[in-house]
């Protein structure tokens, strides 16, 4: 036989005793406090909880329409214009006479007088008056050539302005309106070069009013456009011995009428 096991005695104090007893103590009262008491009923109590509802938001104020913005007024209607009334037509004036067609010559010799330059009405002779009427026939007046002497003259002198003319009468013309055939030169006048001009070399243009009476003669010479250097006095008085068929009226009767006249000194021409 075996020997018997021996044993082990642990030797316990009389304070460790004493809590182990202590704690044995706590751990039985703490497991009788968390069991419910027999009969003893759970109280509920019932809590109403209200739910508030937040107001709804509110509406944006609504703005009122501006007003609309007037309208500008319409602008009146212009004023119609009086229509201007169209000029008055003029009466067709009658075909001017055509100057005849230059005559072809021969040659001047030496001993024979040169050619005399033609005269006549030049076409920028202008009308002045209802009484004045211009001649569409060229005229050049030339210095008389070195060795002739030029035509005497036995008109009365020249005193400038408007010279008179033959006879006591009074010159009455008619008026353009009652001419049907304006005056036509029938013989024409070449005035001396004036010894003033012809050592100055100089040329120039002398318009005259002329008074045509129903015969034909020249009644009155009234200087419009002056050229100096004498040449007004010769033209004029070339003027006084110049020819005319007169005018003639719409009845077919000659009548006295005026005319303008450019008298045309060109020297050496």
């Amino acid at each position: 036989m075996s020997a018997p096991a021996s044993r082990a005695f642990v030797r316990v104090t009389p304070l460790a005793a004493l809590g182990v007893s202590a704690a044995l103590h706590v751990l039985v009262a703490l497991s009788l406090l968390a069991l419910p008491t027999k009969g003893a009923r759970l109280r509920t109590e019932v809590v109403e909880l209200e739910v508030i509802r937040p107001p709804p938001p509110e509406k944006p104020a609504v703005e009122p329409p501006p007003p609309p913005v007037p309208l500008p007024p319409p602008p009146r209607p212009k004023p119609a214009r009086a229509p201007v009334p169209a000029p008055p037509k003029r009466a067709p004036v009658p075909p001017l006479p055509q100057a005849p067609p230059p005559s072809s010559s021969p040659p001047a010799r030496a001993d024979e007088e040169p050619p005399k330059p033609a005269f006549g009405l030049t076409p920028e002779s202008l009308t002045e008056g209802p009484a004045d009427v211009a001649m569409p026939v060229g005229n050049t007046v030339a210095m008389a050539p070195t060795g002739v002497r030029p035509p005497q003259t036995t008109a009365s002198p020249y005193a400038g302005g408007t010279l008179g003319g033959a006879g006591n009468a009074p010159f009455a013309p008619v008026t353009e309106s009652f001419v049907a055939e304006w005056p036509r030169t029938l013989q024409e006048v070449r005035a001396p070069y004036p010894e003033e001009a012809r050592r100055l070399d100089v040329s120039g243009t002398v318009r005259l009013r002329v008074g045509i009476d129903e015969t034909g003669r020249v009644r009155e010479v009234k200087v419009l456009k002056r050229a100096g250097h004498g040449l007004d006095e010769a033209a004029v008085k070339a003027m006084w011995r110049f020819k005319f068929a007169p005018a003639k009226g719409t009845g077919g009767q000659a009548v006295p009428f005026r005319i303008n006249y450019d008298y045309t000194f060109t020297p050496g021409a």
